[in-house]
């Protein structure tokens, strides 16, 4: 019970300078003009606004997943770890399936709900939101939304002496052909850099469910080949 709660307080930090920032947004207009006597035009203010609950959502989302992922790998000091998460997937065949976690597909589709509904946050009562405000908030969601059904689909699988990478497109490499393989922290996220005799190349996040799992079955395999 007790780790559940580090788990949601550290959600709530991580949250907590988004809703700071739509409550400035929400209200930063008329702060600046009682307070300073300074008066910005409302499409003026409506993008300085867009562009810090933007750019303050992004690394809260970066956050969000990094304690996730910790939660799920079973790492209590909130670090990347490199443990064997409990849960694994299984597919028809029997080949473990590697994904995305749900948790991590569900942030992304809220922030992309956030970023559709940030022109309804951002303005005030009586104020008109300027149409292309509309379009660029939908088009950032429509990416993010995008993004969400692309890591949904997301997967890896080892079949035999194939390396399967499906998502928009299936990609298959011969793990005899393994001549590399590097793990490194990329911004925070570990991942796994894997190149190939032919000059293939393959990155694998670590934000799979079950990494640590996987790692350990292409280094066996690229040792035995």
């Amino acid at each position: 019970m007790t780790r559940k709660i580090q788990f949601f307080v550290s959600i709530a930090k991580a949250l907590t300078p988004v809703a700071v920032i739509c409550i400035v947004a929400i209200n930063g207009r008329a702060w600046l003009g009682k307070w300073f006597g300074l008066y910005i035009s409302q499409e003026l203010y409506f993008w300085i606004a867009y562009l810090l609950v933007a750019t303050t959502i992004w690394p809260a989302t970066r956050k969000c997943v990094g304690v996730i992922r910790s939660e799920l790998q079973g790492n209590d000091d909130g670090a990347t770890g490199r443990e064997s998460p409990k849960v694994t997937y299984v597919s028809n065949n029997g080949e473990a399936t590697y994904r995305y976690p749900l948790h991590i597909v569900g942030l992304v589709v809220v922030v992309s709900i956030l970023m559709a509904m940030a022109p309804i946050i951002i303005a005030r009562p009586g104020n008109s939101i300027p149409l292309t405000g509309y379009l660029i908030s939908f088009g950032f969601s429509a990416v993010l939304l995008v993004y969400a059904i692309y890591l949904l689909r997301f997967y890896v699988r080892i079949d035999g002496a194939i390396l399967v990478v499906g998502g928009i497109s299936r990609r298959e490499f011969i793990l005899s052909n393994i001549v590399d393989i590097n793990f490194r922290q990329f911004k925070g996220s570990p991942q796994l850099t894997i190149k190939f005799s032919n000059g293939d190349r393959c990155v694998i996040s670590g934000l799979l469910k079950n990494f640590s799992e996987l790692e350990g079955k292409l280094r066996t395999n690229a040792r035995d080949s």
